[in-house]
C-alpha cells in the first residue's frame, strides 16, 4: 500500500536514530496528532488511517514511544513494518542492547487496506 509504505519511511526516519521525543507522546496525548507534529503524519488521509486503529493499540504504540524517548541514554531505534491483514494485529518486538549495539524495537502493525471495510461496519451488522 503506497500510503503507507510513504509513512513507515517517514516513521523510520524520525525513530530511527532520533533524539528524545518522548514529550510528543506524555500520557493523554494522542498518538495522531503527535505524529501529525513530527511530520509523520502529512495528510487527512493518513491521520484516518491512524485513527481507525483501536484505540488500545494506539495508545500502546503511544506508550512504547513515550518510554522510549524518555530512556536514559537517550533513545533506541524504532522501526515499522506494515501487513495487510483481516483484522488489526500489533506486535511489538525488542532487542537488548550489547556491546556492539544499542538495541532496537520493531513494530509489526497489520491492518486492512484503507479503503476495504470491515464487515464489522457494514450497516445493520452485529456488534
Amino acid at each position: 500500500m503506497p500510503v503507507m509504505q510513504r509513512m513507515a519511511v517517514r516513521f523510520n526516519q524520525t525513530f530511527g536514530e532520533s533524539e528524545s521525543y518522548g514529550d510528543d507522546f506524555a500520557p493523554g496525548s494522542s498518538l495522531v496528532e503527535s505524529m501529525q507534529t513530527l511530520g509523520v503524519v502529512e495528510s487527512e488521509a493518513e491521520a484516518g488511517f491512524w485513527r481507525a486503529i483501536p484505540g488500545g493499540m494506539q495508545e500502546a504504540m503511544r506508550s512504547l514511544l513515550h518510554h522510549n524517548g524518555q530512556r536514559e541514554g537517550g533513545p533506541v531505534s524504532v522501526t515499522i513494518a506494515w501487513l495487510p491483514a483481516y483484522d488489526y494485529e500489533l506486535t511489538v518486538i525488542e532487542a537488548p542492547g550489547t556491546p556492539v549495539s544499542k538495541g532496537g524495537i520493531t513494530i509489526l502493525l497489520r491492518t486492512r487496506y484503507p479503503l476495504d471495510r470491515h464487515p464489522a461496519d457494514a450497516k445493520g451488522s452485529a456488534t
